[in-house]
């Protein structure tokens, strides 16, 4: 099998898990069982067949509407499934071609879905669940531990790292501002990125959440009301900072100390 041949079948297997991942992401945003019920169209509550839920081919060639009352389909459903593809593609890029660890790339890849799931449920509800912040770093350590990434020791301290900031944040913005400056979910999310990365490399990747979050907001601002305070949720940017930190994360650690 050719490497471009076996890349399209990981992101084909991705874009599958994406479906699924979609489902977790409504249904737990909404407190719904994942387990039970089929799926039906959120406005006109009719049941979907299997040709209404083929991943990224049913929204293409129903036109990005419901077969049966011609709403707008949310395009969070195809969004969600070519991520998981691309993530799927990424892990196994990072963990297996460039590492060389099939353990690291199976690991990886669930950390992505479970921070995407907590993402997508973070933007909808502006709440992060804790039990996947913590599935995400149990697996995370044991990945990058058992494909001899990180130590025990080294994990732990990406952990404990990536919480205290997060929590001297919250405690020093409280004291300065009197209010809220972070929320306390994104706590959990860097200590199970802390647990992948290590230390420095969780610092690298909430340095990367605060520059891409900057620049969202600053462009959010720009397009909001005048004077409307807006709210944009941490998790998506902490998620993409921890990917930026695993594939450059010791090169901005090098030239950041060249400069001292």
């Amino acid at each position: 099998m050719t490497n471009a041949l076996l890349y399209l079948w990981v992101a084909l297997f991705g874009i599958v898990i994406g479906s699924f991942l979609n489902v977790v992401i409504l249904r737990d945003g909404e407190r719904m069982s994942i387990a039970r019920g089929r799926s039906r169209c959120p406005n006109c509550k009719h049941q979907l067949g299997f040709f209404d839920l083929v991943p990224l081919f049913s929204f293409l060639a129903l036109g990005g509407r419901c077969r049966y009352c011609k709403k707008p389909i949310s395009w969070q459903y195809p969004l969600v499934e070519a991520l998981t593809g691309l993530l799927a593609m990424f892990s196994f890029w990072y963990g297996y071609d460039q590492q060389g660890s099939g353990v690291l790339a199976i690991g990886l890849f669930i950390v992505c879905c479970l921070m995407l799931v907590i993402s997508g449920i973070d933007i909808l509800t502006q709440e992060v669940p804790v039990e996947y912040c913590v599935a995400a770093g149990v697996v995370g350590s044991l990945s990058a531990i058992f494909s001899q990434q990180l130590t025990w020791n080294e994990s732990l301290l990406g952990v404990a790292v990536g919480a205290a900031i997060i929590v001297g944040i919250i405690v020093i913005w409280r004291l300065i501002r009197h209010e809220e400056g972070m929320g306390s979910g994104d706590i959990w999310i860097l200590a199970s990125n802390g647990a992948l990365l290590g230390f420095p490399g969780v610092l690298v990747s909430f340095a990367v959440a605060i520059f891409t979050g900057s620049i969202a907001g600053g462009i959010a601002s720009l397009g909001s009301k005048q004077g409307l305070k807006l709210s944009l949720p941490f998790g998506p940017f902490l998620f993409a900072g921890s990917l930026a930190s695993l594939v450059w994360g010791s090169h901005i650690v090098a030239w950041y100390m060249q400069g001292l």
